[in-house]
């Protein structure tokens, strides 16, 4: 089935009835459990066949696995945002009032993933008293985004994709987090992905200054086709990315460049020094 036309194969998932709330509803909670599902996996997984896996604390167990299926979430995401961006004939000819069943599974399965980080994200902070507040804020918004989007059949779809492609950097940090914790952080990997990381938190700066230029440019239309809670949310979550959390990312992990340190974990009390993220050996009694 090609991206390109909601035509195609009878059976296929995009061609289904997405005017149907039921539908919806039903590929959102699919979503979740989906991701969820990518959670246990990865810690099957990594549980059987992973030494350094078995040498990270509870919390860091959880992150590890969290990484995971947010590189599984940004591999798809980056998929979509890019064939939205770049290719696709509805999108590129109304960027405001433009749909596409695609991107219908897109936006309802996102919105299922992004219930699953929330309920991670504060399942977690109870359990290891661990919160990441730039994080926590970016997928609270992102779901009560995607929410609305689910619920409005009157959206275009092309500003939900480019913000899917906003995920671009995500299978690169978890790569990061991974070799940092497996002690890779002086191979050349490591450098390479970082490197590739930093140039990717670069572009999704550009690209939330091309969300701006497609809003201010179409604004009429998009102020009609969102409900006025649903666009005032979706300015201020594009605001937060472009002016404080997008730069904030992108100076953290430039400087986990220069100064390779777990800033997930981080102690604000003095800790001994770590070798690439791995806590020194005691001394043999």
């Amino acid at each position: 089935m090609s991206l390109v036309s909601d035509g195609g194969a009878a059976g296929s998932i995009f061609d289904l009835d997405y005017a149907s709330g039921k539908i919806r509803w039903t590929l959102t909670v699919a979503g979740f459990v989906f991701y969820l599902g990518v959670f246990v996996v990865c810690h099957q997984l990594s549980s059987s066949l992973n030494a350094t896996y078995h040498s990270l604390v509870p919390r860091e167990k959880v992150f590890w696995n969290l990484a995971a299926t947010r590189a599984v979430f940004g591999i798809q995401s980056t998929t979509a945002g890019l064939w939205a961006l770049l290719a696709d004939p509805v999108l590129q000819a109304d960027r405001v009032l433009g749909q596409q069943n695609w991107c219908w599974f897109q936006i309802t399965t996102a919105t299922g993933f992004f219930f699953f980080e929330n309920v991670a994200i504060h399942v977690s902070h109870l359990l290891f008293r661990n919160f990441d507040f730039f994080l926590a804020t970016h997928h609270l918004f992102a779901f009560l985004g995607f929410l609305g989007l689910v619920v409005n059949l009157e959206a275009g779809h092309y500003l939900a994709m480019v913000t899917l492609l906003l995920e671009m950097s995500t299978p690169f940090t978890c790569a990061s987090w991974m070799l940092l914790k497996a002690g890779r952080a002086d191979s050349p990997l490591w450098r390479l992905n970082q490197w590739v990381m930093v140039h990717l938190f670069h572009c999704r700066m550009v690209l939330t200054y091309h969300m701006w230029w497609v809003c201010l440019r179409h604004w009429e239309g998009l102020a009609r086709s969102l409900f006025p809670p649903h666009l005032a949310l979706f300015l201020v979550g594009l605001g937060l990315l472009t002016l404080v959390i997008n730069p904030y990312w992108t100076h953290k992990k430039t400087q986990q460049l220069l100064t390779p340190v777990d800033w997930n974990f981080a102690s604000r009390r003095p800790q001994p020094a770590r070798a690439n993220g791995q806590p020194p050996r005691k001394k043999a009694q």
